[in-house]
């Protein structure tokens, strides 16, 4: 049986001698097919299965491994991801989580709006990367409580944002710990109840950088409880 679907490519890797494995983020899940003979340089199918592409591919299902593709019709390509390396390194990062990501409609919207931010070269680029970092984490269940204090639930008195209690604290459960700016409270509230509707809202009223999307990596790496190498690359990238 053939299928049809459009998505963003994220991944591909040679396999064998000629062929090459490659993932496209869909609307529904994440697609792995075999791609014959990519590795070879008159290939049809390597224009179509380029990292950062938006594509549509038509792939021959099979009854055990990754499909066969057969046919792949690049739409638009997000080269500029590639023309700055904190970008790059970002852009990289955010693939390599959403590899590891459970489905959700909502995330394949969110990571081409931040391309396309990319692409046009806008400043909110960072608030587009943090709000893909933010679905990531509502589609995993790990974000953070931000509708009140996570300890007591009360409502007045927040303070703090902390990570080893994972979200809000207030002035009497912070227990005379470190506060946190309000302005900077006031980001973290909007960004996790930002819509795909209303991150117009969260642009004009929070100015993102890369120091947020590292902050939103790190917490995704902790309550995964797992290791990013990009994430460990990004912070040495925005060291330099």
């Amino acid at each position: 049986m053939t299928i049809k679907t459009t998505g963003l490519v994220l991944k591909v890797q040679d396999y064998k001698e000629n062929d090459g494995l490659a993932w496209m983020l869909t609307k529904d899940q994440i697609v792995s097919v075999r791609v014959r003979g990519i590795q070879k340089e008159g290939s049809k199918l390597r224009s179509g299965c380029q990292p950062f592409l938006y594509a549509t591919w038509q792939i021959e299902e099979r009854n055990q491994g990754p499909g066969l593709l057969i046919h792949a019709t690049p739409i638009c390509f997000f080269y500029r991801v590639m023309e700055d390396l904190t970008i790059q390194a970002f852009s990289f990062l955010l693939r390599d989580i959403l590899l590891k990501t459970k489905s959700s409609p909502l995330l394949l919207e969110a990571f081409f709006e931040y391309l396309k931010a990319v692409q046009d070269q806008r400043n909110s680029v960072f608030a587009y990367g943090c709000f893909v970092l933010k679905e990531i984490l509502c589609a995993e269940g790990i974000q953070p409580f931000v509708d009140g204090c996570t300890l007591c639930h009360r409502k007045d008195a927040l303070e703090t944002l902390s990570i080893k209690e994972g979200g809000f604290l207030c002035h009497y459960c912070n227990q005379n710990g470190i506060k946190m700016n309000k302005s900077d409270m006031r980001k973290v509230y909007l960004l996790f109840k930002a819509s795909s509707k209303n991150i117009d809202v969260l642009i004009e009223n929070c100015h993102f950088e890369i120091k947020d999307c590292i902050f939103w990596a790190d917490w995704y790496e902790r309550f995964e409880q797992t290791h990013l190498a990009g994430l460990k690359f990004l912070k040495t990238v925005v060291d330099l």
